[in-house]
């Protein structure tokens, strides 16, 4: 997942690996390059959807390192300003970037058109579809 900042001249972003919960039915995001995952306060992993409105409402996170030690309030600043919109593939798998030919989807908040995105990606404002449980394999 691709996490994006709403000013387009602002061309840092963050990319995160989520993973499916099935206990708790939710997605949790997990930063692979900055190695850590943040938490409500009482330690349940949140997910990218649940990090922006505690962001937007300023409602505390814990970071969790999973190596080394590294100032989660400077942590959690960076993340506030990548968390406006996402986009991500269609259909995930590994190497997708190299040669992939298939469709983005990407969140945007409604009014916002984003940049830099490609003809075919689609755009949506429907969260809850966007966030939607991953489909059983067949």
């Amino acid at each position: 997942m691709t996490c994006l900042p709403a000013d387009s001249l602002d061309r840092d972003c963050h990319v995160v690996n989520l993973v499916w919960l099935p206990e708790c039915e939710k997605w949790a995001m997990i930063d692979s390059d900055m190695q850590s995952y943040v938490a409500s306060p009482e330690g349940e992993a949140l997910s990218l959807e649940e990090m922006r409105q505690r962001t937007v409402a300023g409602e505390p996170m814990t970071v969790h390192r999973l190596l080394g030690t590294r100032d989660p309030e400077n942590y959690l600043s960076y993340w506030a300003k990548n968390l406006y919109w996402f986009i991500c593939w269609e259909q995930t798998g590994y190497d997708k970037e190299v040669g992939y030919e298939g469709r983005a989807i990407a969140l945007l908040p409604p009014g916002f058109e984003g940049f830099s995105l490609d003809e075919s990606t689609v755009r949506t404002s429907d969260a809850d579809r966007f966030w939607a449980a991953p489909q059983p394999a067949e």
